[in-house]
C-alpha cells in the first residue's frame, strides 16, 4: 500500500508529502492497534479468534526470546521484518512496555520505512504503469490457460475414476 502510495504521487494524484503524512499516521495507527490488544489480552489468546489465527503461538514464543535478547529495540526492528511485526507489536504490549517508549522506538523505524516506499512507489512509477499495462495485456492468455489446464485436469481426474470404476468387481 505504501509503494501503491508512492505510484499515486508519481501519477499526480496526489501530493507526495501528504501522502508521507497520512501513511505515516495509518502505520502508527495499526502499529497501536496492535500494541493495545496485546496490552488488553496478554497471552490469553483463543486460538481460533482472528488475532490467534494471525499472531501464533510459536511466533509469540520466539518474538518473547527476541526481546529477552535484544529488548525494546526488537520493535524497531520488527518495522523492517515482514512476518514478525505483528507479533512483535502485540508482544510489546502484552509484556508491559509503555505505550510511550513503543510509540518511540516504532515511529522512529516508520520515519525511516514510510517514506522509504512511498518516495520507491514514486520513483519507479513509470515502470510500475509499464507493468500495469504488460499484465492488462497478457491477462487473456493467463486466463486461457488457467481454464485449459483446469479442463485437462478435470478430464483426467473423471478418467482415472472411470478406469478405477471398470477395475473394480
Amino acid at each position: 500500500s505504501l509503494i501503491l502510495g508512492g505510484y499515486l504521487a508519481y501519477s499526480g494524484a496526489v501530493n507526495v508529502y501528504l501522502m508521507i503524512a497520512t501513511c505515516l499516521a495509518g502505520v502508527l495507527a495499526g502499529d497501536t492497534l496492535l500494541f493495545s490488544v496485546g496490552r488488553r489480552t496478554g497471552r490469553n489468546i483463543d486460538p481460533n479468534s482472528w488475532i490467534g489465527r494471525h499472531v501464533p503461538p510459536d511466533k509469540l514464543g520466539k518474538v518473547e526470546e527476541l526481546f529477552k535478547k535484544y529488548g525494546d529495540k526488537i520493535v524497531m526492528v520488527a518495522r523492517f521484518a515482514p512476518g514478525v511485526r505483528a507479533p512483535t507489536f502485540f508482544v510489546a504490549g502484552a509484556s508491559g512496555m509503555p505505550l510511550w517508549r513503543f510509540l518511540s522506538f516504532d515511529g522512529l523505524a516508520a520515519c525511516l520505512s514510510v517514506p522509504l516506499f512511498i518516495l520507491l512507489g514514486k520513483r519507479f512509477g513509470g515502470e510500475l504503469t509499464h507493468l500495469i499495462h504488460t499484465a492488462h495485456r497478457a491477462q487473456g492468455a493467463i486466463f486461457g490457460t488457467v481454464a485449459v489446464l483446469g479442463a485437462l485436469y478435470f478430464v483426467l481426474q473423471r478418467r482415472k475414476k472411470r478406469l478405477e470404476a471398470e477395475k473394480a468387481p
